[in-house]
């Protein structure tokens, strides 16, 4: 998948434990994805969360001053909205059980897969940087990477981080 569609991938996994936990579940596990680029194996976020856990994207403006802007979820044409909507649609019928999934990462990444990695996305952040990343094979952890934005990344696994 496409950088954007990547970051949508993350924003979906992270819906299941906010949900969860404001339906009463407790002692969740906190599972970050391991993905494929190219022939390396990594750890990475695809954005960053502000206090709210809420996305952001940081700029310099052309006045030198460095600022914040947080994703929407507002409106129709929104990413994030979209990626709500398609979790709420699965997911919030009374007759569905999303802590199960959740906690087997095996069928979580199934089902992020399924409804996810298609994603038709509308909005482009400009940012094309994983945070916090993590090369598996040589160990290597770096602040961030920048990609490009037609890297192709592929969520291979789910580990827990506690």
């Amino acid at each position: 998948m496409k950088f954007r569609q990547a970051q949508m991938f993350e924003y979906a996994l992270s819906i299941f434990p906010e949900r969860l936990s404001q339906n009463g579940a407790t002692g969740l596990p906190t599972y970050k994805i391991i993905w494929r680029v190219g022939n390396e194996l990594i750890v990475a976020n695809t954005y960053q969360v502000n206090s709210f856990n809420t996305p952001f994207t940081k700029h310099v403006r052309s006045d030198g001053e460095v600022v914040s802007d947080t994703w929407t979820v507002d409106g129709e044409d929104s990413d994030l909205y979209l990626t709500r909507k398609i979790w709420f649609d699965n997911y919030e019928n009374p007759f569905n059980n999303p802590s199960e999934i959740y906690r087997t990462p095996s069928l979580l990444l199934s089902e992020l897969v399924r409804y996810y990695s298609d994603l038709n996305v509308n909005e482009n952040t400009e940012e094309n940087i994983l945070f916090n990343v993590k090369l598996l094979k040589s160990n290597t952890e770096l602040p961030f990477l920048l990609v490009d934005s037609d890297v192709e990344l592929v969520p291979v696994s789910l580990i827990s981080e506690n």
